[in-house]
């Protein structure tokens, strides 16, 4: 919303996210990244960094600043355990904002997993040793298309290809052979 007056309006509205108390902050233009965490001991054990293409497709890379945003984060408030924070990279000036923390499991978990790192497993490796078991120096890299989307990659034509990996074609498996929970979060 560009004005008060806007934001009054939209108020007045009988919608569920016209209700009261609001949440406002200033709109970033740019675009989306998240940090996905395993912290135990006021430090980040293993990470995955992830943002959205488009039809489906998220890309997995490393990104430094993020990382250390994060740790500074963990470091202040002793956090431990899963987490996965929402920040967004300014598209005028390529600062990076954090928009939320979400201290869970999150949605795309399980993309993480398939393209090689499995925080679940991590952390109970990590409570039963202490230590981590070797993570491959390219795990939660690559591109990985969600199984409800693989459809859509491959009938595009060579633009498609490119976004499956061997990561999502075992996460389709996954899903056909085990639809309940895909089919649910489609009902609900």
């Amino acid at each position: 919303m560009d004005n008060l007056q806007a934001l009054r309006t939209y108020i007045e509205q009988d919608s569920h996210y016209a209700q009261l108390p609001l949440i406002v902050q200033s709109y970033i233009p740019g675009r989306d990244i998240d940090i996905s965490i395993l912290a135990a001991n006021d430090r980040i054990l293993c990470n995955t960094v992830q943002s959205w293409l488009e039809d489906g497709v998220l890309e997995f890379t490393q990104h430094p600043e993020m990382h250390a945003i994060a740790t500074r984060l963990v470091q202040a408030f002793h956090y431990e355990g899963l987490a996965h924070f929402d920040m967004r990279i300014d598209a005028r000036d390529g600062k990076l904002y954090v928009i939320e923390c979400n201290p869970r499991a999150w949605y795309t978990i399980s993309a993480s997993m398939w393209q090689g790192l499995n925080f679940i497993e991590m952390g109970i490796h990590y409570t039963k040793t202490g230590t981590l078991p070797k993570i491959s120096e390219k795990s939660g890299e690559g591109r990985y298309c969600l199984a409800g989307s693989l459809w859509k990659q491959l009938l595009l034509p060579h633009k498609g290809w490119k976004n499956l990996s061997v990561g999502s074609v075992r996460g389709f498996v996954q899903a056909i052979t085990d639809p309940v929970p895909h089919l649910y979060s489609k009902l609900t």
